[in-house]
C-alpha cells in the first residue's frame, strides 16, 4: 500500500507569537527537537501564543509521526521521521514539520515509523527533496506515494516488539559510552588542573590544511584519503568523498585533526594517513613533550574557546597564529603517559560496548530486509 493510503490525517503545523508576560503559551515541537534516531527531545521546546481554537484539531497524540519537511543540512537531507510519544492534546508541531496521523484500523503507527526510518537511512527518499537557497524542502507528494508492505497485525506486533528491544538495548549502550566519555573528560581536568601554561606550538607540530587540485580527485579509492572539513570526518574518518593522487598537506595516523573553518573547534583523531583540506589542521604530538591522548582531550576541553576565536563575516575561521599561540597546560610526559594509559583502559571497555551496538545494528538491518525488501 502507498503511504498516503495509510494516513488518516495530515497534521497542520503552527508557530504563533511570543507569549505575553503572564502567558505560558502552547509547547511547539521544532525541527531541532527531532532526532535522526527517531526520538523527540522535549527538553528545549518553544512556547508560543496560539489561539487554542485554531489548533484544537491539530494537537499531537501518541503515535503521530513527525517528519522534517523543510531544513536539512550538508550531511542529512530532509525526510527523517520521529515518533511522538508525549502527552496527548498538549503539543503542536511547527510549520517546518509534516505531521502524519496513521489509520490504526489498517496499520500500527510504530510499524510505519520503523519502516520510514529504515527507508530514510537507506536513501529511498533521496529524490524526494528539492534544494533552494540555504534550505531543502520535502516533495511531499513523492514521499507519500511510496509503496510499502503491510503485513497482518500479529506480524506487525512481532516486528515492533523485536525492534523496540533492539532500540532500547542500543540506547542503553550509547548511554554507557557517553558515561565513559564523561569519565575521561573529568579525569583529564583532575589530572592537569594545576599545570603551568605554555603554547600549543611548543608541544606539537601544527599543519594547516590546503586543498589539492580538483584534477587529482578520485572516487575509485586510489590514492590518499582526502578530508576537507568536519563534515567529512564520519566516525573515525571512514566517510571519504574523494581520494587524491597529488596530496598537498598530509596528516599522519593518530594526528589530532581540528576543524578550522565553520564549524570551528571540533576535533577527532585520524585513523589513517590522509590529505587535509583548508577546513582542517593537524596537530602532531612532539615526542617527550606531548601525547596524542593529551592533545585530543585538551583540545576537546577548549572547543568553545577556540570557536569563539573564529573570525570572518561570511563564515567563521581560525588562522595559523591563533592555533600556534593557543595557551595550553604544560604537563610532564610521565603524567601524560598515565593519562594515556587510563584512556586506553577506557577504550577497551568502550570497544566491547561498540561491538554490542554493531551486533544490534546488524540484527536491525537483517530484520528490516526480511520484512521490507
Amino acid at each position: 500500500m502507498k503511504i498516503k493510503d495509510l494516513v488518516l490525517k495530515e497534521i497542520k503545523g503552527f508557530w504563533g507569537e511570543e507569549p505575553a508576560e503572564n502567558e505560558k503559551g502552547i509547547p511547539v515541537i521544532k525541527t531541532n527537537n527531532l532526532t535522526y534516531e527517531g526520538v523527540i527531545n522535549y527538553s528545549d521546546l518553544c512556547y508560543r501564543s496560539i489561539d487554542v481554537n485554531k489548533v484544537k484539531d491539530n494537537f499531537l497524540i501518541k503515535g503521530d509521526l513527525l517528519i522534517e519537511k523543510s531544513g536539512g543540512t550538508k550531511t542529512h537531507s530532509v525526510g527523517y521521521v520521529s515518533y511522538f510519544d508525549g502527552t496527548d492534546n498538549t503539543y503542536v508541531c511547527n510549520n517546518f514539520i509534516l505531521g502524519l496521523r496513521i489509520n490504526e484500523n489498517i496499520v500500527r503507527p510504530k510499524y510505519i515509523f520503523y519502516i520510514l526510518k529504515y527507508m530514510y537511512e537507506n536513501g529511498y527518499f533521496a529524490h524526494c527533496y528539492k534544494q533552494t537557497t540555504g534550505i531543502q524542502n520535502l516533495k511531499k507528494d513523492l514521499y507519500l506515494d511510496f509503496d510499502i508492505q503491510v503485513p497482518d497485525f500479529q506480524t506487525q506486533d512481532n516486528i515492533i516488539n523485536v525492534l523496540d528491544k533492539i532500540t532500547t538495548s542500543t540506547t542503553k549502550d550509547q548511554q554507557k559510552l557517553k558515561k565513559y566519555d564523561d569519565l575521561v573528560k573529568s579525569q583529564f581536568i583532575e589530572m592537569f588542573k594545576d599545570c603551568t601554561e605554555t603554547t600549543l606550538c611548543k608541544i606539537s607540530k601544527i599543519t594547516m590544511g590546503q586543498s589539492p587540485s580538483s584534477s587529482s580527485y578520485n572516487d575509485d579509492g586510489k590514492g590518499i584519503a582526502f578530508f576537507q572539513g568536519k563534515a567529512d570526518f564520519g566516525d573515525k574518518y571512514t566517510i571519504v568523498k574523494h581520494f587524491t593522487t597529488e596530496p598537498t598537506k598530509l596528516a599522519e595516523k593518530d594526528d589530532v585533526l581540528i576543524s578550522v573553518r565553520a564549524p570551528v573547534g571540533p576535533v577527532n583523531i585520524a585513523s589513517q594517513k590522509c590529505c587535509i583540506g583548508r577546513g582542517l589542521a593537524s596537530i602532531r604530538a612532539f615526542e617527550n613533550y606531548s601525547t596524542t591522548e593529551f592533545l585530543y582531550y585538551m583540545l576537546k576541553s577548549k572547543e568553545s574557546e577556540i570557536a569563539q576565536r573564529g573570525t570572518g563575516s561570511t563564515f567563521k575561521a581560525i588562522n595559523r597564529d591563533t592555533l600556534y599561540n593557543l595557551v595550553v597546560p604544560k604537563a610532564c610526559i610521565e603524567l601524560q603517559n598515565q593519562f594515556a594509559d587510563f584512556v586506553k583502559h577506557i577504550d577497551k571497555l568502550k570497544f566491547t560496548i561498540k561491538l554490542s551496538i554493531e551486533k544490534l545494528e546488524l540484527c536491525y538491518k537483517s530484520l528490516m530486509k526480511q520484512y521490507f525488501e
